[in-house]
């Protein structure tokens, strides 16, 4: 049977998850990467649905005035399979791609979780050189990333997204690759030790790495780090794990120094930190300005990390109390509080665990910053405790929409800012306020 002939389509705006969306001349929806709205192009159809088919495209016939050049040798839109799959937009203007986030978050409230609130405009920054952590693959071929809905790996010698000292870890890690082959893990053969390598700069310019290994401990663990350091001069630390264990220090120290808005901030290797220095400042102001802390207010800072929207509330007046899972984050937490003078407690735990020992009233506000599967788990206990605001801070407009539907019972939905944590990808950050039905 032939293969069918490509069809043509006009490209009118970029889906969630990081395809653009047109239609054919029979008007059925039709998905592709790699185009732009505004673009007509011939796509070749490779997967046909009811209601819409996914597909290629074989030629642009006409290109949207929003289209940019990439910068990243990485990304191929001309051999989709064989593009890094980190970024998916790197052809599409920053405006365009604010639009479409926050046309995202904006459909996903409405369509998933009935909401009726008009999510205010994108807040963004740099579009390169704006991540402060990048997490390496290592294998046979070299290190670099996964590719685009695969495993394969696609070398790398810069990676234009990452703040240039990662880009400078990176390189370092290729020499030591070309010079040590042997290092790398072969899925084919389990031999070599080295899986990947994750890289974090702070806003002072400090860098620390993580050796991830295939087993649980590396006897060369200690030589990639001295060859690191030999490269790296920034560098400050270097820690190791095996798939299952906690990370381990193999020299140096085991936490940088971030800052933000006037507070330092110490975060562990292992911790979670938002990646974008420039706007990560801003969200934790986005989230005070829905908070409307006043002075003596009870705050509840749910999954805190290192206290990073803690802090802020409890500079700004309030009687905070935060819970995290990480150990290692809260202790960073205590320190952190200790060290600004700020009065703060904190608590290990499971969010929804510890949710469960509070009552009704306990608490004036609870900010939550959830990982991307949402706080469907915790959504009973914040109703019964019935804060009068909760600020919920998300990285996926799905969950936050399937969230908001639940809570919109007892609470509404009040405001929703959309923030550009991540230029080039399809994710966008979000900070929405509820307010307590009374």
């Amino acid at each position: 049977m032939s293969e069918k002939l490509p069809i043509r389509v006009a490209f009118h705006g970029l889906a969630a998850g990081g395809e653009a969306v047109g239609r054919g001349a029979d008007g059925k929806t039709v998905f592709a990467p790699f185009a732009a709205r505004g673009d007509v192009a011939r796509v070749q159809i490779g997967e046909e649905k009811k209601t819409f088919s996914r597909g290629v495209i074989e030629a642009i016939e006409i290109e949207s005035p929003s289209r940019t050049t990439p910068q990243c040798p990485q990304f191929r839109p001309q051999t989709p399979l064989h593009s890094c799959g980190g970024c998916a937009w790197q052809h599409v203007s920053l405006g365009q791609q604010r639009d479409a986030k926050r046309d995202m978050v904006q459909n996903a409230l409405s369509r998933l979780g009935g909401q009726n609130v008009e999510v205010e405009a994108t807040c963004g920054g740099a579009g390169y050189a704006y991540r402060n952590k990048a997490d390496f693959v290592v294998g046979r071929e070299g290190i670099g990333f996964f590719a685009r809905e695969s495993h394969d790996l696609i070398a790398a010698k810069v990676c234009p997204i990452q703040h240039p000292q990662n880009e400078e870890i990176l390189r370092a890690a290729n020499q030591i690759l070309q010079e040590n082959p042997q290092f790398a893990f072969d899925a084919a053969t389990g031999r070599g030790d080295w899986r990947r390598l994750v890289a974090r700069v702070s806003t002072g310019g400090e860098t620390l790495t993580t050796i991830v290994t295939a087993h649980s401990s590396w006897s060369e663990s200690e030589r990639v780090a001295a060859l690191l350091r030999e490269r790296v001069p920034s560098l400050v630390g270097v820690l190791a794990r095996g798939p299952k264990s906690e990370a381990k220090r193999v020299w140096g120290r085991d936490w940088l120094v971030e800052r933000a808005n006037g507070l330092d901030f110490r975060v562990s290797g292992e911790a979670f930190w938002q990646v974008n220095a420039e706007i990560s400042p801003l969200l934790a102001l986005g989230a005070l300005e829905l908070a409307e802390v006043k002075a003596g207010q009870r705050a509840l800072d749910l999954f805190c990390g290192a206290g990073f929207f803690a802090l802020h509330l409890a500079r700004s007046g309030a009687d905070v109390m935060g819970i995290e899972t990480h150990r290692g984050a809260i202790r960073d937490a205590i320190w952190n509080a200790k060290n600004a003078g700020l009065k703060a407690q904190f608590r290990a735990g499971d969010a929804a665990r510890e949710l469960g020992r509070f009552k009704r009233g306990d608490f004036d506000l609870i900010l939550l910053d959830p990982p991307r599967a949402g706080a469907a788990a915790c959504l009973e206990s914040l109703q019964r405790i019935a804060p009068q605001r909760i600020v919920y801070v998300s990285c996926d407009p799905a969950t936050l929409a399937r969230d908001a539907k639940t809570l919109c019972g007892g609470y509404v939905l009040r405001r929703a800012l959309a923030f550009d944590l991540f230029p080039q990808t399809a994710h966008v950050e979000t900070v929405a306020l509820f307010e307590r039905r009374d």
